[in-house]
């Protein structure tokens, strides 16, 4: 029985001190899909049902309606939000944060304006503090395929502790990750992530988490929601999303 007490004492402490993030590039987020309340409407109703505590956002469009889905999905969940500038580069967007406020607070956000003549759209720094530890988070939305994405990876290099999340345009097994596999474990090396025009999975897994390796994964996964119409309509990505400890 003693034995029995101690397990359920140290699972109930794991889930209540457990701190889940999403990734979700949310394709051209933007007036489109601010007009049409059932694809807002479904991605907040993918987000609750990640319990995510933090979630990063990418392709949020420039414009006014890029803030306004952000702003609406924020009501709709709950969550407070940080909204990027605008990213320097060539294909500028803005990046966001969504947030539980009740379990997590966010100290600080900026643009890694270090990086920013070396990679397109350059990362979005945030720290959150959450069960009094500090944890830093760096989004990234690199260049297609085609403009040689390794190179922007290859100027990550410079980071060595936090979280990496986001959509690299790049599979997690091509070799220019391997210096980063030094300080980051990659927990869904060879896992699609990208969706068809069918709204079918392909075997592109092109969005990444790359995880400090001080922190303990309890669970890492891409996170294949229900949704009653095509997928691709939310977005052409699926959400990633990881649960530390």
């Amino acid at each position: 029985m003693k034995n029995l007490l101690l397990f359920l004492f140290t699972f109930i402490s794991i889930l209540s001190y457990s701190q889940t993030i999403l990734s979700w590039n949310i394709q051209n987020l933007g007036e489109t899909k601010y007009k049409r309340d059932s694809v807002i409407t479904g991605i907040c109703q993918v987000i609750k049902s990640s319990n995510a505590d933090i979630v990063a956002i990418q392709e949020v469009v420039t414009g006014n309606y890029g803030d306004s889905c952000i702003i609406k999905i924020s009501k709709n969940l709950g969550y407070k939000y940080v909204i990027s500038n605008r990213t320097t580069g060539d294909g500028t967007e803005r990046y966001a944060y969504l947030y539980n406020s009740k379990v997590v607070t966010l100290n600080w956000s900026k643009l890694d304006v270090s990086l920013q003549d070396s990679i397109n759209r350059e990362p979005f720094m945030a720290s959150f503090k959450y069960n009094k530890k500090d944890i830093v988070i760096r989004q990234v939305h690199l260049v297609p395929t085609s403009k040689n994405p390794q190179e922007e990876v290859e100027d990550l290099y410079c980071y060595k502790d936090g979280i990496i999340c986001g959509d690299f345009n790049l599979t997690s097994k091509h070799l220019v990750f391997v210096p980063l596999l030094t300080y980051f474990n990659s927990p869904l090396v060879g896992k699609g992530t990208s969706l068809k025009r069918d709204g079918s999975v392909s075997k592109n897994n092109y969005d990444h988490f790359l995880v400090d390796k001080t922190y303990k994964i309890l669970e890492s996964k891409v996170f294949i929601y229900s949704y009653k119409g095509n997928k691709n309509k939310l977005s052409d990505h699926l959400p990633i999303l990881i649960k530390l400890n």
